[in-house]
């Protein structure tokens, strides 16, 4: 009788020649689970999210300039940076992390940004590096641009427009089938005169 003898496959040597990195599953404790939550709560909930600059300012500006947002319905808070690449990795909002690089808080709430410049403006400890406002990444420069827009006189100018292009279209639909009608009168003629004849 014969006996077979099976022995455990043994792993192939590692190549020394290539370089294996290894992977780290980063994770957060703490207080910083808070943090994270609180983060992902502003981006998917406010209508506006905008990175400033923040250099050391005594902490009364910083609260005198935080009461004044939330009178317009605005909140500003200051988070570590290691927060903002741990909630924005893998987002739609991973394009924002360049901006929330150093010292940087964050305003947020619903985009009056007119008076969100204002408030900043008076503070010289904080400037806006840029933003998102309504689901689009805007730059500091088209912030003030859309800041200066007048929401009444857009208005007035779609309406316009729209009226505008309904009429045209409605005149554009009337044609064929005024020359249709045309063309079935006129051939509802020659059939009645040939009739006759």
């Amino acid at each position: 009788m014969l006996m077979q003898i099976t022995l455990p496959r043994l792993q192939a040597a590692p190549d020394r020649t290539r370089f294996v990195e290894e992977e780290t599953e980063e994770k957060l404790y703490g207080l910083d689970v808070l943090l994270h939550r609180e983060l992902q709560t502003i981006f998917n909930e406010s209508e506006m999210v905008v990175a400033c600059l923040y250099t050391e300012m005594p902490s009364d500006y910083f609260y005198e300039v935080r009461y004044e947002l939330q009178q317009h319905e605005m909140n500003m808070e200051k988070y570590p940076e290691h927060i903002y690449d741990f909630t924005l990795k893998g987002t739609p909002f991973e394009n924002m992390l360049e901006l929330f690089r150093g010292e940087t808080t964050v305003v947020f709430g619903k985009a009056n940004l007119k008076e969100m410049l204002l408030a900043l403006g008076k503070n010289k400890h904080l400037l806006p590096l840029g933003g998102l406002v309504q689901g689009r990444c805007m730059s500091m420069q088209e912030l003030i641009k859309f800041s200066k827009l007048d929401i009444d006189q857009c208005r007035s100018e779609l309406s316009q427009l729209l009226t505008t292009a309904v009429g045209s279209t409605r005149t554009l639909l009337q044609g064929p089938s005024l020359h249709l009608s045309n063309s079935l009168s006129q051939r509802h003629e020659q059939l009645s005169t040939s009739l006759e004849t």
